[in-house]
């Protein structure tokens, strides 16, 4: 049980994404990190309470004047359901606000390592159980 748990740690840890840093323009509806500089982090700070240094974000449109994108800023209620929503919120960042921008990626490599880990975690709990229950019928 400690392989396969060791194993399926292995397997989150490694994710499947990655992200790389762009530079020029980038398309309305692309999803991307933005790496925010002091600019950006008072912007999200006053606006949402949020100290954050990096943020999630679908690019809305990108001009000289900055970065139009919508990003998460929390959880609302969903009337009358007890799950909570996402809330996203239309921010403007000026350039000077972000310091870097990535987009994400998949990671084949990493994908790979995350399917072949988590295979290895389920396949090790099962012969874990075979085995310990053979044990228990031979008592």
């Amino acid at each position: 049980v400690l392989v396969s748990l060791v194993l399926l740690g292995i397997a989150v840890g490694t994710g499947c994404f990655s992200y790389r840093r762009v530079e020029g323009p980038i398309p309305a509806g692309q999803n991307v990190r933005l790496v925010l500089g002091p600019e950006g982090r008072r912007i999200m700070h006053d606006q949402f309470g949020l100290d954050v240094l990096t943020i999630d974000a679908n690019v809305q449109e990108m001009t000289a004047n900055g970065i139009v994108a919508n990003v998460e800023v929390g959880f609302v209620p969903i009337r009358n359901i007890r799950l909570h929503g996402l809330r996203y919120q239309q921010v403007v960042f000026p350039p000077e606000a972000v310091s870097q921008v990535e987009v994400r990626r998949v990671n084949p490599f990493r994908t790979g390592v995350a399917v072949a880990a988590t295979a290895l975690a389920v396949s090790a709990f099962i012969i874990s159980k075979i085995n310990c229950d053979a044990c228990s019928t031979y008592r």
